[in-house]
């Protein structure tokens, strides 16, 4: 089995006449293919609906940035760096 991140962006189901604000969607599945997690995100989704096409992929949307080396948010934690002591 393989770690699956399903991200988008979830219109969730309103109350009443007013529809709900959207909400950003970032979940980790363990499945055995990408279809498989993606299934798993729309059975948790309660009756909301997809704004756009969710991603799907084996790494996070932060572990992609961190990687590519862009710059970090207000209030996350910088990267680790590793190195040798002197």
């Amino acid at each position: 089995m393989k770690q699956f991140w399903v991200e988008g962006l979830v219109q969730p189901r309103g109350r009443g006449k007013k529809p709900a604000p959207v909400e950003a969607f970032s979940r980790a599945y363990w499945a055995e293919t990408a279809a498989e997690a993606l299934r798993s995100a729309e059975a948790e989704l309660n009756g909301g609906a997809w704004v756009e096409q969710p991603r799907v992929s084996l790494t996070s949307e932060a572990e992609r940035m961190r990687s590519m080396g862009a710059p970090e948010l207000p209030g996350m934690p910088p990267p680790r760096k590793t190195g040798k002591k002197k």
